[in-house]
């Protein structure tokens, strides 16, 4: 599965890419270059995305991408009620926190792509 992980902490990328070693990771740490990349590929089946981004909200990223986009999973330092609501409004098929364990996350991607 190729998984877009769209995050400014070059950490947090890198430690996904290390738990989720049998999926393809293809990397965005803004908005702008995440939108680019999901107008240019069109076999990205998954995107971590996460809330805060240097030049956009995550959640401006999520409403500016094609109607056919891949199930995206939103990515927050915090779990706020709020949050989940507003992403999930926004087409968001799954939220997890940044303190998530590998089981965690590998829970969601699986729940989200439906294996």
């Amino acid at each position: 599965m190729n998984i877009l992980v769209i995050d400014d902490d070059a950490v947090m990328r890198s430690l996904v890419k290390a738990m989720l070693p049998e999926h393809d990771i293809i990397e965005a740490w803004t908005g702008g270059g995440a939108l680019t990349i999901l107008h240019e590929r069109l076999d990205i089946d998954l995107i971590l995305l996460d809330w805060m981004l240097p030049d956009i909200t995550g959640i401006s990223v999520l409403k500016a991408m094609p109607p056919d986009h891949p199930p995206v999973i939103m990515v927050t330092a915090k779990l706020l009620y709020e949050d989940h609501m507003a992403a999930e409004k926004a087409g968001a098929a799954g939220y997890i926190t940044k303190s998530f364990v590998l089981k965690n996350l590998r829970d969601e991607v699986e729940r989200v792509a439906g294996n």
